[in-house]
């Protein structure tokens, strides 16, 4: 038996096809259109000349702390059954960040089928998907425009460049956020007969973009299963006037639209104080998403810093799976920003694992809970102290599905 793993070749298309409807259950329409478009981010495992599985490894951004990181999205991994339990995707995913390394990538992100196979690749659980569910008559407050605002309703189609462009902009103010390429868009939303909405202010000016879709009429009217109901894929105002705008659309569908599903963003302010009238909410998790710093100095350097002080933070860090990342740093800041330096000699005493520093970076986990979990080891209350004024708990919003 023969085994390699190399990128998908226009010849791979009918056998990954097969594999993926076989392995999602449901038919691959999307990935049939767009395969010309995205098969470079594909990589086939190979087994006695026949395609077994295949990855995919999307190309991203992703705002880390208030700068832009290379990440990879891990997606679409699907294998034959008679090919399981063989170790083949973890070596195809070493195999992977081997390459990501080699272009200068520092993260990955995935949704997984299973986390407890990706914590043993060092992925880390992040924050879950949520929405909070809202009924359109709690919005009653926003019945009104701010004053010389304006919006306009429009098909996503016919809106692409204005959300396209808006995007980016909003998305630099989001940790975690993930601006969507020109690939991207087209594979995910380029034929999307979805609704947009843009809020203007009297100066003509975007403070607000909102993709949605919706289903239903009234409560129960036409059936026991149909309510009307909204669904909002992007949610995006940049000024509390934006998100007055975005509400008060909301409230306009209130004669048909009894409730809508509003993405909830981790580092909102209290969107419950926009609402009156309810009692209490449904917040629905999704799949949580999962990360792993993939090269560590390209993660670190630069990173923005909030409280410039002049301490020197001393580490060793492990990664059993990416084995460059076998590192003693140590970090400074200097102009607000991180600065790494890879050490030579004496060996620090501070251990942190891949998970530990991943989860440092990401803002998803407090300091005693990385120590109980051994994820950083022999630290000083000193580098404790000044790891928590670099790189405070907050958590990533990661409000892109692949």
């Amino acid at each position: 038996m023969t085994l390699n793993m190399r990128k998908t070749l226009d010849e791979d298309k009918t056998k990954m096809l097969e594999l993926f409807q076989y392995s999602y259950g449901m038919a691959p329409t999307n990935l049939d259109r767009t395969f010309d478009v995205v098969k470079d981010e594909y990589y086939s495992i190979i087994q006695d000349d026949e395609v077994v599985a295949n990855i995919r490894a999307i190309p991203f951004e992703q705002n880390i702390r208030g700068t832009f990181k290379k990440m990879a999205g891990i997606c679409d991994i699907v294998c034959d059954p008679v090919a399981r339990r063989k170790g083949y995707i973890r070596e195809g995913l070493k195999q992977i960040f081997a390459d990501l390394h080699e272009e200068g990538t520092a993260t990955s992100t995935l949704t997984p089928f299973k986390d407890s196979f990706y914590e043993k690749m060092g992925y880390i659980n992040c924050v879950p998907y949520r929405n909070v569910i809202v009924q359109t008559k709690w919005l009653q407050h926003w019945n009104q425009l701010p004053k010389g605002y304006t919006f306009k309703k429009m098909r996503l189609k016919d809106g692409y460049k204005l959300i396209k462009d808006f995007h980016r902009t909003a998305i630099s103010k989001i940790h975690g956020g993930v601006p969507r390429t020109d690939k991207r868009w087209k594979e995910a939303w380029g034929n999307s007969d979805r609704w947009l909405i843009v809020i203007y202010n009297p100066e003509k000016e975007i403070e607000g973009i909102m993709h949605y879709a919706h289903k239903g009429y009234g409560d129960r009217l036409f059936g026991e299963d149909n309510i009307g109901t909204i669904s909002v894929l992007d949610f995006y105002p940049i000024t509390p006037a934006g998100k007055h705008g975005l509400l008060h659309v909301l409230y306009l569908n209130s004669d048909q639209i009894i409730q809508v599903n509003l993405p909830l963003n981790p580092h909102e302010e209290n969107i419950y104080a926009w609402f009156s009238g309810f009692a209490k909410t449904k917040t629905p998790h999704h799949i949580v998403n999962m990360a792993r710093i993939v090269d560590a100095i390209a993660c670190l350097t630069d990173l923005p810093v909030t409280h410039q002080t002049s301490d020197i933070i001393r580490f060793q860090l492990t990664d059993p799976d990416c084995v460059w990342n076998n590192l003693h740093l140590a970090l400074s800041v200097q102009n607000g920003k991180i600065h790494v330096e890879k050490l030579e000699g004496d060996t620090p005493n501070m251990k942190i694992t891949i998970q530990g520093l991943t989860a440092i970076v990401y803002g998803v986990m407090s300091y005693p809970e990385l120590i109980y979990f051994k994820w950083i080891q022999d630290a000083s209350a000193q580098d404790l102290a000044i790891l928590k004024l670099w790189f405070p708990l907050s958590p990533t919003w990661l409000a892109e599905f692949f």
